[in-house]
């Protein structure tokens, strides 16, 4: 008896690509929310009035 067949683990393998394993966290998504949140902070840095010396 046959337990895993090749063709499904390849497919399978391929697909988690980029996830933990068993979390279903994707680690592209919290590189962008992170990039995301660091851009709002720097425009919102932009908006500050300077201190003139």
């Amino acid at each position: 008896m046959i337990m895993y067949d090749k063709g499904i683990a390849a497919i399978g393998g391929g697909a988690a690509a980029g996830t933990l394993a068993f979390t279903g966290f994707d680690v592209v998504w919290y590189l962008l929310g992170g990039f995301a949140l660091i851009a709002a902070g720097l425009a919102l840095l932009r908006t500050l009035p300077r201190k003139q010396a």
